[in-house]
């Protein structure tokens, strides 16, 4: 196959460890598997990306990583111009022919090209299709629904394909890959919890400090702080550095030792979270995952052998699943994510699922 890919010009392509983009990091990782496969991949990407053998065309553009825009309103603007420029490009090169397929890793802006081009496009789809996030104003709805036909979406999980299937095309689920030598198993955990995200109210970093507290356990919390009022009010008044432990941003390439580590990753969700990357990482060093219910967790965690599901808001319910925290196998759980999660069968997946839309396309 020979494929045009083309990336969100927010971030370089894989996002730099400081900053941790998921898309950008899967993107880079399915690109580079399907050229070791033999396929002729062309990337469109921001100037700043790491190129190894992936034939990347940058439009002479940075990512506005790199830029130190303080103004929230310039700093859309300005993203939003580096996408156009990045987008229209592989368009034009794409309508030039010779090429079977052009894959998007994001759909706002490139939607509006579908109808100046011939050729099967595909996009993963990697948010949340509801009104409080994909499809917030009228406008995201009539563009779904101009056009429906005209994209094949690849849905990260059942849940957000079952929810988004009267604005999204989606053709496909699609789970996503991790390179399993980034997080090694570890056997003989420490006896901490740990919150892995951002620290904001729909991850529920709140509600795994008093879980673990009443289990007389430590947790140690992973992320980015934003110094705002629910992090000020809700979760800095827990912080006293033995109980409770704020470790901040840990680089992705460190990432690994933190999940083995520890006993248990904590996910109690507000939300209807459409995968979840550090359910699969923590699972691949072994780490049990305890989530609540919600969105993809219950097609990531296997209830009762990697971790345990708990009805949403059952607080007492999540206690009692941290107190049975032993009873799962850590070898199980990293055998759990080399069979469905790793890169090789994301590619394998994508792979299957291009070949059968260029098929069909003729």
């Amino acid at each position: 196959m020979k494929i045009i890919m083309v990336a969100q010009s927010g971030v370089p392509i894989p996002s730099p460890c400081d900053r941790i983009v998921a898309p950008s990091v899967l993107f880079y990782h399915l690109a580079e598997s399907l050229r070791k496969k033999g396929h002729e991949i062309f990337v469109y990407a921001s100037k700043d990306s790491k190129r190894n053998d992936l034939k990347i065309i940058d439009s002479g553009i940075n990512s506005t990583y790199h830029f130190q825009i303080f103004d929230p309103v310039l700093k859309t603007y300005r993203t939003t111009q580096h996408d156009l420029f990045n987008i229209s490009s592989a368009f034009e090169e794409f309508n030039k022919g010779g090429y079977d397929l052009l894959h998007l890793d994001s759909f706002p802006i490139s939607s509006y090209f579908l109808n100046f081009t011939k050729g099967p496009v595909t996009c993963t789809h990697h948010g949340i299709p509801s009104d409080e996030h994909d499809l917030k104003t009228d406008i995201d709805k009539l563009r779904q629904k101009k056009y429906f036909q005209r994209i094949k979406f690849v849905a990260i999980s059942d849940q957000q394909r079952q929810a988004g299937k009267h604005y999204f095309n989606y053709a496909r689920t699609i789970y996503h890959g991790i390179n399993l030598d980034s997080f090694i198993f570890n056997p003989k955990p420490q006896d901490d919890l740990i919150f892995v995200g951002r620290i904001i109210e729909l991850k529920g970093p709140e509600v795994a400090i008093r879980a673990a507290l009443k289990t007389s356990r430590n947790i140690k919390l992973f992320g980015s702080f934003y110094n705002d009022d629910y992090q000020c009010n809700k979760i800095l008044p827990f912080i006293d550095n033995k109980r409770v432990k704020y470790e901040g941003h840990i680089p992705f390439d460190k990432i690994g030792k933190v999940y083995g580590q520890a006993k248990a990753l904590l996910m109690p969700i507000a939300w209807d979270e459409p995968f979840g990357m550090v359910v699969i990482e923590a699972m691949a060093c072994g780490t049990p995952v305890i989530a609540y219910d919600r969105g993809s967790m219950s097609e990531l965690i296997v209830d009762g052998i990697t971790g345990f599901l708990v009805k949403p808001g059952d607080f007492n319910g999540l206690v009692k699943a941290i107190n049975k925290i032993d009873q799962i196998d850590r070898k199980k759980c990293r055998e759990y994510v080399k069979n469905n999660f790793s890169l090789d069968k994301m590619a394998d997946n994508y792979e299957k699922f291009f070949l059968e839309v260029i098929k069909k396309s003729h």
